[in-house]
Formats: structure tokens, C-alpha cells, sequence
């Protein structure tokens, strides 16, 4: 059977994210195409340590380099390089593009339907119909702010646990233990690097309702195209 459509992925860090498709494969039926951009594609782990690294007054972004190390990169300075890579996938004619990652994306330029995942998520945690507050996984302390604000701009209070995706999973369980009470009525796992497994892990040990954005976002985009 020939591949009638292409989705396109771009992650803020390096393709291909083979632990991201190794969890949405199994959804993704055979007329589709999958097409992978990083936007530091062309960068090596040297280069964005000395130019693409946050200061302490950037807002940053968490996500993993095409070997699995973790890497931090300054929003402001990936810009150009996120609307590279939808230009890419343009020329391309994907059906549609998901920015794969849950952090603030600016307004970037596309013919194709381009989704960016955090106000679509949030909308749906707003509206799931839980009432009470929801725990929230984060990769790094330093972002608390950053994804507080932009809970709290949508009216959701959350209570937040720092565990990156890039790093041990023990880290991951012993977060998800401060999730284990009644206050919190569900969690979401706010980073496109939290997988299956990981959800899984966390639901065994709260027994509560689980959200991870990377197969939402992706089920979403599959109703649309």
C-alpha cells in the first residue's frame, strides 16, 4: 500500500526521537508517513553548549540530543531554527506538522496545519472535568516558574515534581510518591520526553489518571488529517 499522508514532527532538539516513535507507532496506520526534524539537527552538543545555552534570565527549553543526552537550549534562540524545519516539512507537503514539545513555541509561519501542543493540551486538562488540582511532572527546578505561569494564565492550579525524562527513572518514582494523596487528581507529565513506561510507572504508584503529551497530541493530529 502506498502512504497517501506525511505527518510531520519537529523537536526542538535532534532527530531521529526513536523513544517517540517507539510509543505512536502502534496508532500510526500504514497509509501514514512519518517525517522527523530537530532543530538542532545540524548542531553538535558542543556547538549548543556555546551558542544556544540559556542564560539565567532565558526562558529554556529541555529535550534530548540524537544519542539520548539531555540538552537545555534558550527559547529565544531556536526560533529560526523551528521555522527552518517547518519549512522543510512544507516543501515536503505534510498533511500536518506537531512541534513536539509542551513549552511556549512562537508563531511560526506554515502552509501546512502546524500544531503546537501547550495551549491544545492545557485546554483539554481545563476541560477534562477533574475538579481539584493537578500535579504536574516537570524536567528541571529551574523551569518552575515558566510552567507555573503558564498553567496559572490558563486559571489551573497545579502542584509541580522535578524529573527529567533524560535521566534515571528511580528519579521519576521517587517524584511521583509526593503525588500519592488526595489532592491531586490527576497528572500530566509536562515534556514530550516522558514515555509509556514512565506513565507507567507513576500510575502504579499513585493510582491516579495520567496524561503524557506525546501520544495525545499525536491521536489528536491522526482525527484531523
Amino acid at each position: 500500500m502506498s502512504k497517501q499522508k506525511k505527518l510531520g514532527f519537529i523537536t526542538i532538539g535532534q532527530s531521529p526521537r526513536i523513544d517517540i516513535i517507539e510509543d505512536i507507532n502502534k496508532f500510526i496506520g500504514d497509509d501514514i508517513e512519518i517525517l522527523e526534524r530537530g532543530a538542532l539537527d545540524k548542531y553538535t552538543y558542543e556547538d549548543i553548549k556555546d551558542k544556544l545555552s540559556p542564560s539565567k534570565e532565558d526562558t529554556f527549553l529541555v529535550s534530548r540530543m540524537r544519542d539520548g543526552r539531555q540538552v537545555e537550549i534558550a527559547e529565544e534562540k531556536i526560533h529560526f531554527l523551528l521555522q527552518n524545519c517547518v519549512d522543510e516539512l512544507n516543501r515536503e507537503n505534510c498533511s500536518a506538522i506537531i512541534i513536539m514539545c509542551t513549552g511556549t513555541i512562537p508563531k511560526l509561519k506554515s502552509s501546512s496545519l502546524l500544531i503546537s501542543p501547550q495551549k491544545v493540551l492545557h485546554n483539554i486538562v481545563k476541560n477534562i472535568g477533574i475538579s481539584g488540582k493537578i500535579g504536574v511532572f516537570v524536567p528541571e527546578l529551574d523551569q518552575k516558574h515558566d510552567i507555573q505561569k503558564a498553567w496559572g494564565d490558563m486559571g489551573i492550579e497545579i502542584e509541580t515534581v522535578f524529573a527529567s525524562p533524560y535521566s534515571s527513572i528511580e528519579n521519576i518514582k521517587n517524584e511521583a510518591e509526593k503525588f500519592n494523596k488526595d489532592s491531586i487528581k490527576l497528572i500530566f507529565m509536562d515534556c514530550m520526553g516522558y514515555s509509556e513506561k514512565m506513565k507507567a510507572v507513576v500510575r502504579k504508584i499513585t493510582n491516579k489518571p495520567i496524561i503524557i503529551p506525546r501520544t495525545l497530541i499525536v491521536k489528536i493530529a491522526l482525527e484531523i488529517i
